[in-house]
């Protein structure tokens, strides 16, 4: 700091030091003058409102602010010098972990099933399997269900007798990135026509009751397959999955069907996409006594599948010929599409499919379905145009799930059962043939049909102890030519439920309840019919109870047809009423 500015600094705290000495001086008067004179009058009038303003203060700030123009830079460093501090560490010793042995349940390879119930009705079940194994799986079945009972049809007792025998074999070899499965079986069947002729029959054919006298068929079945199909770890490959199937079936009537089938498909990733083509060629050999054909279909089906974190779309097309000696070649092109978005985690799902098919129907979906059909009617191909399914599916917890969709579809030659007119029954004595009861059995008709079917599901898992399915569908059926879809019931309902009582008690209860279905009393396989009438509805109950002593041994009871009524599945065909099968299982 220069002479200069001390020189001005000195004069101004001068002058600060003598204002502030006159300001206590006057203070010092007022103090003590000022009380005198106030006191010393003898009263004080004030007249209107006083006044007392005060004026602003103007200080000198007492610490006075000099800026300084010098300024001094401070040039600091500094140094870290290191060194490596030697530690130690002492490894301990670990023990050697123990592994204890893996708890395997004893597998039992063979499994035997007996019971017995009213009807004279024995069945007998047994399976054998191998041991456990990497890579191989192998067994045996066999199963006889049969029944020698009589039950009463129009006030009399009449035999209504089967026999369903079955043996079959499997299969399963496991290889690095692929397994090969084969299975062969044969089954024979055996069903008595028992039906009562209808009225208008009654005076023309001989009603029987006794064994030796009712009309039987024997179907006999064989089939053997093999399929080869791939297991790549990962997604990059060719997956692949080829399938061989042979069926042969024959009657005791010498009629026979032969039916060959091969598949190959294939699917693979490009990128995310995932491609796929599926092939089929079926050659179907019929030779009935109203039916000699030689038929063969070829099928090919391309298809794109993308997928996202909620939704899932599959695109493709199925083109489907068939060839014969008598026709030209027979395409059919049909859509063959599924949609489905995933809402809130999977609680709600709606989805759409849209497709189509040529079903090649043979004797041996018939006689497996309705084993009272006649061999003399003729079969034909199923062909839906369009089937068209849409709905809300999803889970309302991890223990509930439902499905409630609404379906439409358009059908050329669905087929109905109706009961003939005259059948044949071959004599004892090969020279001679007398005619059988009419309406015995059951030929088809065709129509072209719209069909509706409302369709829900629930499902409910408690655990492995309880759980229960419920599924209702109910159909709308609009004919072309046929006044009624015969032998369809309107609605079916059906519930089932599984309880396991800690392992020992196992119980499982099954309701169906089916709606009435039309049938045309005359019996004539005419496009018109007179006075169809229809069936009530009716509801099955079946209850079984299966007691395991230990693991072994258990002791079983089956009640079907709880209500007892004797309900027709088919015209003039009740059923067998309340029945009761008690039994033993054998485990070694």
């Amino acid at each position: 700091m220069n002479n200069k500015s001390k020189v001005l600094i000195d004069l101004k705290m001068k002058k600060y030091k003598i204002a502030m000495k006159t300001k206590f001086a006057f203070l010092a008067i007022i103090t003590f003058i000022l009380p005198y004179g106030i006191f010393a009058q003898d009263h004080i009038v004030i007249v209107g409102k006083p006044k007392t303003p005060l004026s602003d203060a103007s200080k000198m700030t007492i610490s006075p602010n000099v800026k300084d123009t010098n300024t001094v830079n401070v040039d600091f460093s500094y140094s870290l010098e290191t060194s490596q501090y030697n530690t130690e560490f002492e490894v301990s010793e670990i023990n050697a972990a123990k592994i204890s042995p893996e708890n395997i349940s004893k597998l039992y390879n063979t499994y035997i099933k007996l019971g017995f119930a009213n009807y004279m009705m024995p069945y007998f079940q047994l399976n054998h399997n191998s041991n456990r194994s990497k890579n191989t799986v192998y067994g045996i079945n066999l199963k006889h269900y049969s029944a020698a009972g009589k039950i009463k049809i129009d006030g009399e007792k009449t035999f209504s007798g089967f026999a369903e025998n079955e043996i079959s074999i499997f299969g399963k070899k496991i290889f690095r990135k692929s397994v090969l499965t084969a299975d062969a079986g044969f089954a024979r069947n055996s069903y008595y026509y028992y039906a009562r002729p209808d009225s208008a029959y009654t005076s023309l054919f001989d009603v029987y009751t006794e064994k030796k006298d009712i009309q039987n068929q024997n179907f006999n079945y064989l089939n053997a397959s093999s399929s080869l199909f791939s297991i790549h770890p990962d997604s990059s490959h060719l997956n692949y999955k080829l399938k061989f199937a042979f069926d042969f079936m024959n009657d005791s009537e010498k009629n026979n069907e032969k039916d060959f089938v091969l598949n190959a498909d294939f699917n693979k990733f490009r990128g995310s996409e995932l491609l796929g083509l599926n092939t089929k060629f079926r050659l179907l050999d019929r030779k009935l006594m109203g039916d000699t054909t030689l038929n063969a279909y070829l099928t090919l089906n391309p298809w794109i599948g993308f997928k996202g974190k909620d939704w899932k779309i599959n695109l493709g097309l199925d083109l489907m010929s068939k060839m014969n000696a008598d026709d030209n070649a027979k395409f059919h092109l049909y859509p063959n599409i599924y949609m489905q978005y995933s809402i809130l985690e999977g609680f709600m799902v709606p989805y759409i499919k849209i497709g189509g098919n040529l079903q090649a129907l043979t004797y041996r979906d018939l006689s497996s379905e309705n084993p009272f059909i006649d061999p003399n009617t003729e079969i034909y191909d199923i062909n839906n145009t369009i089937k068209i399914k849409g709905g809300l599916k999803g889970n309302f917890s991890p223990r509930i799930s439902y499905d409630l969709n609404l379906g439409y579809c358009e059908t050329e030659n669905m087929y109905f059962y109706v009961n003939n007119t005259v059948s044949v029954q071959k004599d004892s004595t090969p020279a001679l043939e007398t005619l059988y009861y009419g309406g015995n059995k059951f030929d088809l008709l065709t129509d072209t049909v719209m069909m509706v079917n409302l369709q829900g599901k629930l499902g409910f898992r408690q655990s492995e102890k309880l759980s229960f399915t419920l599924q209702a569908d109910y159909f709308i059926y609009t004919m072309q030519s046929l006044s009624h879809p015969w032998h369809k019931p309107d609605f079916l309902v059906r519930f089932n439920t599984k309880y396991n009582i800690r392992n020992i008690i196992l119980a499982h209860l099954d309701i169906n309840a089916i709606g009435g279905y039309y049938i045309p009393t005359t019996g004539f396989t005419t496009l018109t019919e007179i006075n169809p009438e229809k069936t009530p509805a009716h509801i099955d109950i079946n209850l079984g109870l299966e007691y395991r002593y230990n693991k072994k041994i258990s002791a079983f009871i089956y009640l079907k047809n709880i209500t007892g009524k004797n309900y027709e599945q088919y015209n003039r065909y009740p059923g067998y009423g309340f029945q009761a099968m008690l039994g033993l299982t054998y485990s070694l």
